[in-house]
């Protein structure tokens, strides 16, 4: 179902209904405190203002240093302009921890996704085999070896379906890597009501000084858009919810090449008041669930819950369209 303006006099613009009524939500309800498009040829932004002062361990100069480049969205997700003065050397380090358990768990994505990293562009290479799926000069070079079976060719249909399995990482260091997108977007005056949030990121591993116990406690929505990278450049928001209204406090979304992320932020301190009521999640709708016309396909939407501590891998299977594919010669070593 589509609705359109009813105004005659007004150009009309056609939004699926369901989406619709989610941005009207979202924008009666809640308060945006940051929202951009990152792409690489827009002007740089540098969060925070000197002296320095790490908004995660609360310390100065010279008791630790600001000398690393800290990105507020991971270089891996082809953030290319937006830093931050908010974070020290070592928490910085410690962070690169929880963002390489979300750099595996979206390998894949990113490599199918053609999304650029600090250097040319994500490519993928399963855990324990050599095949490869990677972008070259003229389009994506896939590196099949005979005993592996990652890549089936339906030459019929022109289709390629891959099969893999992702290098073991910890879901719920993915999660955190995400709320600490969201932790460091907040303006000053909202951080004493996360304070339980940055405690868990000060925590090396994943489970101490855990905001929220028991199962489904790491919630996750995501969306699948296919089609050539639909996401060209990362779109980061952080909203605030508004008074008055039954509803998680912060909602952090981000999308890059195909895919969409959205959680609601720990915050307890603020969310206290919605234990004992049943409430209705609104998922934030962007450009594609607005008007889905617009994408290559049907777009795949779903939960994760995110709550793993362990690092596993998980199996993954894609269906992508080709328009067109050359064969290689095969080396001797694909070939054994």
């Amino acid at each position: 179902m589509t609705k359109k303006s009813e105004d005659p006099k007004k150009e009309s613009i056609q939004v699926e209904a369901a989406a619709l009524d989610a941005m009207i939500f979202y924008a009666e309800n809640y308060e945006t405190l940051f929202f951009r498009f990152l792409d690489a040829k827009s002007t740089c932004e540098t969060l925070g203002s000197k002296p320095h002062r790490c908004r995660f361990c609360h310390k100065t100069k010279p008791d630790v240093k600001f000398s690393k480049d800290a990105h507020v969205v991971p270089a891996f997700i082809g953030n290319r302009v937006l830093f931050s003065l908010y974070e020290c050397d070592n928490c910085n380090e410690r962070f690169s921890e929880f963002e390489d358990d979300l750099a595996k768990m979206t390998m894949g994505d990113r490599a199918f996704g053609q999304v650029p990293k600090r250097k040319g562009y994500a490519s993928l290479k399963p855990q324990g085999k050599k095949s490869s799926f990677e972008r070259g000069p003229t389009g994506v070079i896939l590196k099949q070896y005979l005993d592996e079976g990652i890549f089936t060719v339906d030459d019929e249909n022109s289709r390629l379906i891959i099969r893999y399995d992702t290098q073991p990482f910890r879901q719920l260091g993915a999660y955190k890597a995400l709320a600490k997108m969201a932790y460091t977007l907040l303006p000053d005056q909202e951080l004493g009501r996360v304070e339980e949030l940055r405690k868990w990121l000060l925590e090396t591993d994943v489970t101490t000084q855990k905001v929220y116990g028991g199962e489904k406690g790491h919630w996750c929505y995501q969306t699948f858009v296919p089609g050539p990278a639909p996401f060209p450049h990362p779109v980061v928001a952080l909203l605030k919810r508004k008074e008055a209204v039954d509803a998680p406090y912060l909602m952090f979304f981000i999308a890059f090449g195909n895919w969409s992320y959205q959680i609601f932020v720990p915050c307890p301190a603020m969310d206290r008041s919605l234990a004992d009521k049943t409430i209705s999640i609104v998922t934030y709708p962007h450009l594609y669930m607005l008007q889905p016309w617009l994408a290559a396909g049907p777009l795949q939407q779903g939960q994760l819950f995110m709550d793993a501590h362990e690092r596993k891998s998980e199996s993954r299977t894609l269906n992508m369209h080709y328009d067109s594919m050359v064969k290689a010669p095969q080396s001797s070593e694909q070939t054994e």
